[in-house]
């Protein structure tokens, strides 16, 4: 795996000859240290060969975040700033991957929590992705309900959550369950190919195997298709 820089912004590489796809994965300084465990199990996963780029994030709530809004917990508030990294993504790091790789590759977007709510938010907003995975998404953020009924441009997304994520106290965060619920049946009605699995566990639990499962359902998928 070598790290480059994109217009400022690092990017942990790890390349595949004749890779069929490439997942991008906006990435938080911990998520580096189960990235081995998730890539490994990826692959193990898939027999599609695929190039993975990680995208390191400075400022989750600021970078990840569409619009502003309050976060679950205290006072403070996201701020927001999730079209800048959207537009660098697409401006500035698929022309860089098209040039560098050519272009008869697939571009999947994948995440994990508000990652997660990212990846999705971008299916929603860009037509460049073939498909979306969302791993234990945002999807109680605030103005969420109503956005998602919005025409969404992938054709494939898969989203999971784990079972305990709605059990806790925080008012916010125990729709969770109930908003990832309506997401799917939004996804079904506009006839999208969407899978929705509910994982054993707390947000915090098997990170890595969870995201190893988003990246092989939707290489696995088209697979399928091609049969």
């Amino acid at each position: 795996m070598k790290t480059i820089t994109i217009d400022q912004h690092s990017c942990l590489i790890d390349e595949c000859e004749s890779a069929k796809a490439i997942i991008i994965e906006c990435l938080f300084e911990d998520s580096v240290k189960t990235l081995e465990e998730e890539l490994t199990l990826a692959r193990e996963m898939t027999q599609t060969p695929f190039i993975y780029i990680g995208v390191l994030v400075q400022d989750w709530d600021d970078e990840l975040s569409p619009w502003h809004t309050p976060m679950a917990y205290g006072n403070e508030s996201f701020n927001g700033n999730g079209m800048i990294t959207k537009e660098w993504l697409m401006n500035s790091l698929i022309p860089y991957l098209r040039n560098t790789y050519g272009d008869h590759q697939d571009y999947y977007l994948v995440g994990y929590s508000l990652a997660a709510l990212f990846a999705l938010w971008c299916g929603y907003e860009e037509e460049g992705f073939k498909g979306i995975g969302s791993a234990s998404p945002s999807v109680w953020f605030a103005g969420w309900a109503d956005y998602m009924k919005q025409n969404f441009k992938c054709d494939k997304i898969y989203l999971s959550l784990g079972n305990k994520e709605h059990k806790t106290r925080n008012q916010t965060l125990r729709k969770v369950k109930q908003m990832i619920e309506a997401q799917y049946q939004v996804l079904q009605a506009q006839d999208k190919n969407c899978q929705l699995e509910m994982n054993s566990g707390n947000h915090f639990q098997n990170v890595p195997e969870r995201m190893a499962k988003a990246i092989s359902w939707l290489l696995n998928d088209e697979n399928m298709s091609q049969l």
